[in-house]
């Protein structure tokens, strides 16, 4: 069974169809060029709110437009007319907001310009990977879904680096001249042949991640899935094999001010 379709099964079984009333939905266009980046974000994300909760898709369809959310509020968020993915993830990312998995959760809250979070959120991906791995240097990393900043950090803390992504302004290139970006199909493959894989929230909304963590558990890959799409769904997703999941609940660093992030680790309370 497909990862998003049982947690979508727990979820129903514990919330009500008054709590799944889609209460509010916005679709924002996000053009970013964060520093140590490499190319500029252009995605829209999708915030659903519900009488649970808030979450959150990023997702590179174009069509989405007023009318067309508008007809979803008031909606069950997980009626099955919703057939849109990272509308479906956004949704089901609000529901999971006050459900437990019984996995430990530790919010941290940033605060500071875009730029200063930016840095500080790379610092806790690094501080988890050396919990998880020891020593870095010498270690093979492969960073799913293209942060320049991550990717900076692993290859300054001696790493060997590579990235993978579908962005074709990016595959074929070399960050800061030693790093490959090779193309997101090569992705299960290269997999095989790292210590530690850094994957983003996207892989979710774009149905990547189910194969990404069954290969990671074949090949003894340590994961950290580093999300905003689906900054919810931590404890659920660490249940099923991730070692560790960051969630940078909405708003995010790209905004100045605060910023929440939820790490869950492998260790029941």
């Amino acid at each position: 069974m497909d990862l998003l379709e049982k947690l979508e099964g727990l979820v129903l079984g514990q919330t009500t169809t008054s709590e799944r009333e889609i209460a509010g939905m916005w679709a924002t266009d996000c053009l970013f060029n964060p520093a140590q980046n490499g190319r500029i974000f252009k995605y829209k994300f999708i915030i659903a709110q519900t009488q649970i909760g808030q979450g959150c898709a990023y997702s590179s369809n174009e069509n989405y437009n007023a009318d067309c959310l508008a007809k979803l509020v008031g909606k069950d968020c997980l009626d099955n007319e919703i057939k849109d993915l990272p509308l479906r993830v956004a949704c089901l990312d609000s529901l999971c907001e006050r459900i437990s998995f019984g996995y430990e959760a530790e919010e941290i809250n940033l605060n500071g310009t875009s730029a200063h979070k930016l840095r500080a959120r790379t610092e806790l991906i690094i501080k988890e990977a050396e919990r998880l791995m020891g020593d870095l240097r010498g270690k093979k990393v492969l960073n799913v879904g293209v942060v320049g900043d991550i990717i900076f950090q692993f290859y300054n803390h001696g790493c060997s680096v590579i990235g993978s992504d579908f962005d074709p302004t990016i595959v074929g290139k070399h960050f800061f001249k030693e790093v490959p970006i090779i193309s997101g199909t090569y992705t299960l493959e290269a997999l095989k042949n790292v210590d530690i894989a850094v994957v983003t929230g996207m892989t979710i909304a774009n149905a990547t991640l189910n194969k990404i963590i069954a290969v990671c558990k074949e090949f003894g890959v340590k994961l950290i899935v580093f999300a905003e799409t689906g900054s919810n769904m931590g404890q659920f997703y660490v249940r099923e094999g991730i070692d560790c999941y960051l969630g940078e609940i909405f708003p995010f660093y790209i905004f100045n001010g605060i910023s929440t992030i939820r790490i869950t680790r492998d260790r029941k309370l």
